[in-house]
């Protein structure tokens, strides 16, 4: 197979300079819902650092890969990058400051996915189909900054 473009840290050149802080955090998922009516499913999220290390802003969500067994589903309002894999959420705004300290929360980001070509929520074969949608992400920061570390005795340097 041949691939031909060219290859970006993390998935465009504005997003390159970024660092990894998906080690470093919890997504926190709550207020799920889902209208069968307009096929969208819904909820918010927070990005907790659950590290000693500080996050300094931008702070940005990017949807590696997104799947389902019942349909299409499709971001909507994502800040960059389109409505399946690559979509870029920005929590930025969501930070109070330029950095999201050891321990602190964002305040939450409504997400919504379309389910295009919905099929009837039924049993698949011999077992039935426990989530609507599942995806992996990666959680971009501007800077990591280490913090402080303990020495063997307990005390902070």
């Amino acid at each position: 197979m041949k691939v031909s473009g060219t290859v970006v840290k993390n998935g465009s050149a504005a997003l390159a300079k970024l660092e990894d802080a998906s080690p470093k955090v919890m997504l926190r998922y709550t207020n799920r819902r889902l209208s069968r009516a307009s096929r969208v499913a819904e909820f918010d999220v927070q990005v907790e650092n659950v590290s000693k290390d500080t996050l300094r802003t931008p702070l940005f969500v990017r949807i590696l890969d997104v799947g389902s067994e019942l349909g299409a589903p499709e971001f909507m309002e994502a800040d960059q990058g389109g409505t399946s894999e690559g979509a870029v959420f920005d929590f930025t705004p969501l930070t109070d400051g330029e950095t999201l300290p050891p321990g602190a929360t964002t305040r939450a980001r409504h997400v919504r996915i379309k389910m295009a070509e919905l099929d009837p929520l039924r049993p698949r074969a011999w077992r039935a189909t426990a989530s609507l949608a599942t995806f992996s992400t990666r959680v971009l920061a501007g800077k990591v900054v280490p913090g402080k570390k303990e020495d063997t005795a307990g005390e902070t340097r």
